[in-house]
């Protein structure tokens, strides 16, 4: 088990290595690309065993590791090897690095100090700290750190790239879940000058047309049990309250904070129109009592654990206290009052996004934009594509009517489809990257109408407008929050 605590009774002086001493080699690769691109298993094991020849030293047994990261201390062998050397003391041990030991600095410092205090030394063959009185354990403290410094920036590094293949429409995740509807389709591309596979979001050809008659069926009134029954997309009907309220359907499949563009099964405006009919409570297993009160019910998040703020209100000594309210255990965040977050989100709102000048700005960007990426040049471009792959499908479906062996046409209207799907996708990509501004008539209309309702107190329709411009408020303090607006960055 990691760390246990030892007996100081048997205190052990380690003593530098003389030739004929036993020692052990200890070998660890975090993944296999890691064993391509750095010192794989067998590279350690052979630098290991000339650096031990070289020095007469007596290397007895081998204990590896493959597979597992240095940052944390439950591995197998390692765990091995520090049970045994308490137990038969060989005089060292020996690595191909001080980062195969450990890459955390006080899982290092605690089994060096465990090991050395039973007479077992330490050496490394790449990064070997001089053996100078009281100059030895700073260097390799300093290793450590920097070993751990560079675990954690090539941490951040992956995120990053995974971030950017979001942004390009492919899923970074090798085997994540697709909603139904969609299937992950795997693609060979070149980004950056390197050719791998990346998984693509597509319709399944199969359900995608369930999933557009089951939102049919809702716009038109259905309740769940006659939705399912009629599409048999899940074993329950409580199910689909989860499918009609997933932002994916409408083209925005989300990756953490980033949009994958994904194709759309249905429109925006049809999938908010389900989206609100839940809410109001209009038929289904997910109907409401009572609308939410609370002008940016749903919006808002905490900015310190990430969970939901809901809303709350309390009566102490008989007077009403109205609140976002953080309910993770022990987040610092308890809760912030509706009326003072409230003002505050509605009066940025209208005084600096709904207005003239941002609606210009956005314009001059997006035509900027459009300009210096040819996106438009690019879209024609791909439906010119796809209206030859449209052709070539009939000519093939056609085909397949008259001939007595269809194996090699069926592959080729396979492929044709594939390749349509690609198309259609990254056509969809593009157009989703595309802002749509609107005009400043319709900005300021929108505007006037938010004042209206505020004035009016129609709690509900300014709700439903404020939901038009904000997809999100973060609370990170008492008079410390961040908005993510709707309208104008994602618009479609």
């Amino acid at each position: 088990m990691p760390r246990r605590r030892n007996s100081r009774s048997a205190r052990a002086t380690v003593r530098p290595l003389q030739a004929g001493d036993e020692v052990w080699a200890y070998l660890r690769v975090s993944t296999g690309k890691q064993a391509e691109a750095g010192l794989p298993i067998d590279g350690q094991r052979e630098a290991v065993e000339t650096y031990c020849q070289a020095r007469a030293y007596r290397l007895t047994r081998t204990y590896s590791d493959e597979g597992i990261s240095g940052t944390t201390d439950h591995r197998a062998q390692f765990q091995a090897m520090v049970d045994e050397a308490q137990a038969l003391r060989p005089c060292g041990i020996v690595l191909w690095s001080w980062s195969r030991f450990s890459r955390d600095q006080n899982d290092a410092a605690f089994y060096k100090a465990l090991l050395r205090r039973h007479g077992v030394d330490l050496l490394t063959v790449d990064d070997e700290v001089p053996n100078v009185e009281g100059f030895g354990n700073i260097l390799e403290a300093l290793i450590h750190w920097r070993d751990e410094r560079e675990n954690v920036a090539r941490g951040q590094a992956t995120k990053r790239g995974h971030h950017a293949l979001a942004h390009l429409g492919y899923h970074p995740a090798g085997n994540g879940n697709c909603p139904i509807g969609y299937r992950a389709a795997t693609v060979v591309v070149t980004i950056g000058g390197r050719e791998g596979e990346r998984r693509r979001i597509e319709l399944d050809p199969a359900l995608a047309p369930m999933v557009r008659r089951a939102y049919e069926m809702r716009l038109a009134g259905g309740n769940f049990e006659a939705i399912n029954e009629a599409c048999r997309l899940f074993a329950h009907p409580n199910d689909l309250g989860a499918m009609f309220r997933n932002p994916t359907y409408h083209g925005r499949y989300h990756w953490g904070e980033t949009e994958v563009a994904v194709p759309a099964i249905v429109t925006e405006a049809e999938w908010q129109r389900v989206y609100d009919g839940l809410a109001k409570g209009k038929g289904g297993s997910y109907s409401r009592t009572k609308a939410s009160d609370y002008l940016l019910s749903g919006l808002v998040w905490c900015g310190v654990c990430g969970a939901r703020m809901k809303g709350h209100s309390c009566s102490p000594r008989g007077r009403r206290w109205h609140y976002y309210r953080c309910f993770t255990p022990d987040c610092i965040i308890r809760g912030i009052p509706r009326a003072e977050l409230e003002a505050a989100v509605t009066e940025r709102l209208i005084t600096r996004y709904l207005t003239p000048r941002l609606v210009a700005d956005m314009d001059a960007r997006a035509r900027q934009h459009q300009q210096d990426s040819g996106q438009q040049e690019r879209i024609a471009a791909l439906r010119a594509e796809v209206r030859l792959h449209d052709k070539a499908i009939t000519n093939l479906v056609s085909a397949l009517e008259r001939a007595p062996d269809t194996r090699e046409l069926t592959e080729r209207l396979r492929q044709r489809t594939q390749e349509r799907t690609h198309l259609l996708a990254e056509i969809a990509a593009l157009e989703h990257s595309v802002p749509t501004v609107p005009s400043v008539e319709d900005v300021l209309g929108l505007r006037e109408r938010l004042k209206q309702a505020l004035v009016d107190g129609e709690r509900r329709l300014a709700r439903e407008l404020i939901r038009q411009c904000v997809e999100r408020v973060t609370v990170e303090g008492r008079g410390v929050w961040r908005v993510k607006w709707r309208l104008l960055v994602c618009p479609r």
